[in-house]
């Protein structure tokens, strides 16, 4: 997995937008899908899109879809994380 990883929100299309996304754009797959229940609709999803790996995750309507953008970050341990949330949250550093 990469380190810093771009993570979409939707409300529940996040399986319509996989479906997108790797049929217009070459170099592109879908990696790992969890679903709600054996048949039930995608809740998450690793997809590649032009070579770039993404999350997606379906929220809710509490987490619909906007042009803001998470970064999921794979840590080690706690000490990472919490060296990332002190550099993150650390006055000093840039606006986030």
């Amino acid at each position: 997995m990469n380190k810093v990883t771009p993570f979409l929100m939707f409300n529940d299309q996040l399986d319509a937008a996989i479906e997108f996304y790797t049929a217009t754009f070459p170099n592109s797959e879908v990696r790992n899908v969890a679903r709600t229940g054996k048949d039930g609709p995608i809740s998450s999803a690793e997809f590649v899109v032009g070579g770039q790996l993404f999350m997606g995750y379906n929220g809710g309507p509490y987490f619909s879809f906007s042009e803001g953008v998470s970064l999921y970050v794979d840590c080690a341990d706690q000490d990472e994380v919490d060296e990332y949330t002190f550099e993150s949250t650390d006055p000093r550093s840039a606006a986030q």
